[in-house]
């Protein structure tokens, strides 16, 4: 090893010392913090809130442990022969009824035996039509009719209880995708039956589960009956055919055909008449039956509870919900509205990927929006596969079933719900649920300028095609029956994990790329396309030119998003709102290639001011302009992850300079010193913010056929045979070969590039050539 001088030892201790003062500095901070933190921790305020958090768990975990003893005691108490015989024998029907081709059942006579038990009826059965004597019975009941109710008999809608037996045994808690002990109806809230049966038997077949049978309701404290809080679900929940609507239809039905949805476009309720906000017109309305779980008493009473308060400002349901309550657990939900607080406990409760908890949520919020307000707006905003099918619309059926992707999965477990009880169901869906969704997590979402957290429109498009949706193989083990249904599986493999065979390996973000009108801009911005990169941002001032470069890409990637902005690059205003339509498009930038410029030939002395402006205006300001922006976007986000599994980044940078920019050429003075100036600030920029993520490189292309040279063959124009025969290659060069090197210098490949310049030049010398024009 060799000696050091004095001055590199110099240099070597003023290393050290300022590196010792770092290290000093960064301990003593450290240690602030702490003593700091163990203050708070040792204060009055922090153990006595820790002391009512404790309290408040034990009473929490009292009354949870007293509700699901009530339900174990009901789980266990034996059932009559009879009974147990007639279950047996509608489980036999059922299982024969599966056995049927979908179509066939689909098909069957709402006036059948099979039909009648696939279908959960609801109070008003749209399967029953009642004579006048039955619908007074219903509509006026005696005070002393009770029958069915104090024994538990006579409650043949949702199979009663909120835990099966077997869930007991297995050791599983019923506590599914919701907080059992909030809201919850419980034996203490219920009505004692003695003063209720008057209310309980006008439900006729209401479904309630086994907590409200004669020993449930004896063992509950006294509960005054002026002011039934806890029955407020059942009793405003208009959600049935009337038996009128429900003649009128049946009369429509035929033996081997459905009828067409329209015919269960429903008026609206009464509830709609007192309110400002009214449908506008008749719309689909699937038939729910009382819940039979607590998940579906929550989306029956958040449902009633927004219904009665439209004109509540607390209870306003915007088009595009804010998302930093789902995204930060810990952040106040007072930005949030009252439909984004209910579903996000449960929704929480699971353990989701990103983009398939936003993908319930959203499929849950515009569910819950449309069933709340069915306007135009709000049933329009669903996907058309998420419609209301007709089986829905006739067929009582557990509301959280209208929540579900896949038509044709609705449609069978509407028909056949009681084979798939939702305590066991629920589980295994949510854990088998996948989107599909190819890119960094971070892009579900974007930030707008005033803070707020939204779903980004690409994830909503995303979420908008059936095909993204898929259930993982696990879910084929426990339902075989349902992983294939229709004509295509809703089983598939993640693709995701295998990435050598997805198309997006290195373009999980979103490029943008200007002077993309002709040349190099438009050849790169295909090949981003070609090469996986599903979301482009391509900018021109020439928007005839622009708008046919979109055009050729969208014919040759049907999945790729295009969006074309026309720019000019030496109005900052204009840049700047190319970066902002970028990011309130996408959400984001990851790529970017300026590659607008221009070529002006002559010496200085017969150049002019303009020209030499021109210059400098286009390939330097209009260049730097594009990065500034570009980098103040990307130091707002955070790091993408590459899907080839290399390092995260925040962002990369391709400036096109030229060969002019190494080394000098005749009769280019403005050119030549346009181009130096654009490899001088990529470099120190470059050096500067790769501490941040982010990249930034020049391309220096040799010679290259584009418009900016002419569309004169190489062998009648004489300067461009000189410049040729420079080089090894002894051709020019294609915007296509370029353009491979920009979409290379700006993928994950090339991570650990930045700061230099990479030179697509046919083997072109770079020493200065003089020309022998004097």
């Amino acid at each position: 090893m060799s000696r050091r001088t004095g001055a590199q030892r110099e240099r070597k201790r003023m290393q050290d010392r300022e590196s010792q003062r770092n290290v000093r500095e960064r301990t003593r901070k450290h240690i602030a913090s702490l003593e700091e933190r163990l203050k708070e921790l040792e204060s009055p305020t922090c153990i006595a809130d820790l002391l009512k958090k404790n309290e408040e768990l034990k009473e929490k975990v009292e009354v949870l442990e007293a509700t699901l003893q009530t339900i174990a005691n009901i789980a266990a108490k034996p059932t009559h022969t009879s009974d147990a015989s007639s279950v047996e024998n509608e489980h036999q029907a059922l299982r024969d009824y599966n056995s049927q081709p979908l179509e066939k059942r689909l098909g069957n006579d709402p006036a059948s035996e099979d039909y009648r038990l696939s279908c959960q009826q609801g109070p008003l059965s749209p399967h029953s039509e009642l004579g006048e004597e039955g619908r007074n019975a219903q509509l006026n009941p005696s005070p002393d009719d009770n029958s069915g109710h104090a024994d538990g008999k006579g409650f043949d809608g949702c199979n009663g209880i909120l835990l099966a037996p077997g869930s007991v045994d297995s050791g599983e808690t019923e506590d599914i995708m919701v907080d059992f002990t909030e809201d919850c109806i419980q034996p203490s809230n219920l009505v004692p039956l003695a003063q209720s049966s008057a209310l309980l038997s006008s439900f006729h077949h209401s479904g309630f589960d086994s907590l409200t049978s004669a020993d449930a309701m004896s063992a509950s404290k006294p509960f005054t009956t002026d002011n039934p809080e806890c029955l407020a679900p059942f009793l405003s929940f208009e959600n049935h055919l009337l038996p009128e609507q429900w003649q009128d239809i049946a009369g429509q039905v035929n033996g081997d055909e459905l009828p067409v949805l329209s015919t269960f476009y429903l008026s609206p309720g009464p509830c709609w008449q007192s309110i400002a906000h009214k449908p506008q017109r008749k719309f689909p309305a699937p038939q729910n039956c009382p819940p039979s779980n607590i998940w579906d008493v929550k989306l029956i009473k958040c449902i009633n509870e927004h219904r009665t308060n439209v004109g509540d400002p607390s209870m306003y349901i915007p088009k595009d919900p804010e998302l930093r309550l789902l995204l930060n657990p810990n952040a106040s939900d007072t930005t949030a509205d009252s439909l984004t607080r209910f579903l996000h406990a449960p929704i929480s409760q699971w353990n989701f990927g990103l983009p398939e908890k936003l993908a319930i949520f959203w499929l849950n919020y515009i569910h819950l929006r449309y069933r709340i307000v069915p306007t135009d707006e709000n049933f329009d905003e669903l996907p058309v596969w998420f419609h209301p099918s007709p089986s829905q619309c006739r067929t009582s059926h557990p509301i959280y079933i209208d929540a579900l992707p896949w038509p044709v999965l609705r449609e069978k477990l509407t028909l056949e719900h009681r084979l798939y009880p939702f305590n066991t169901f629920s589980p295994i869906f949510c854990s088998s649920l996948n989107v599909n969704w190819p890119y960094d997590h971070a892009m579900t979402y974007v930030r707008e300028a005033s803070g707020s957290l939204r779903l980004s429109r690409a994830f909503k498009t995303h979420l908008r095609k059936l095909e993204n949706w898929s259930l993982k193989p696990t879910f084929a083990l426990s339902y075989p029956e349902l992983s294939l249904i229709g004509t295509s599986s809703i089983v598939r493999l993640d693709l995701s994990q295998f990435p050598i065979v997805t198309k997006s390996m290195h373009f999980p973000g979103v490029a943008v790329i200007t002077g993309a009108a002709s040349g190099i801009g438009r050849a790169t911005a295909k090949l981003f396309a070609k090469e996986g990169c599903r979301r482009l941002v391509i900018a021109d001032i020439q928007t005839t030119s622009l708008n046919k470069t979109r055009e050729e890409i969208q014919a040759e990637n049907k999945d790729v998003e295009v969006t074309a902005i026309p720019t000019d690059v030496t109005s900052e205003s204009s840049v700047n709102s190319l970066v902002q339509s970028a990011v309130s498009t996408f959400g984001r930038i990851d790529y970017a290639c300026n590659v607008a410029g221009t070529l002006i030939p002559g010496i200085s002395t017969e150049y002019s001011l303009s020209q030499w402006d021109k210059q400098f205006s286009v390939n330097t300001r209009g260049m730097w302009l594009c990065q500034r922006a570009e980098i103040t976007q990307m130091l707002k986000q955070e790091p993408i992850q590459s899907s080839d599994s290399r390092f995260p980044a925040r962002g990369a940078i391709a400036n096109v300079a030229s060969m002019a920019g190494l080394r000098v050429y005749d009769n280019l003075p403005a050119y030549c010193a346009s181009k130096y100036a654009i490899i001088g600030f990529t470099k120190s920029d470059g050096l500067h913010y790769a501490k941040h993520g982010i990249r930034v490189n020049a391309v220096c292309p040799g010679v290259i056929k584009t418009p900016m040279l002419g569309d004169v063959p190489e062998d009648d124009d004489t300067n461009l045979n000189e410049m040729v025969s420079e080089m090894a290659l002894k051709r020019t060069g294609h915007p296509e070969e370029v353009a491979e090197c920009l979409v290379w210098i700006t993928s994950g490949r090339a991570s650990f590039v930045t700061a230099t310049t990479l030179a697509p030049n046919g083997g072109k010398l770079t020493f200065s050539v003089v020309s022998d024009v004097w």
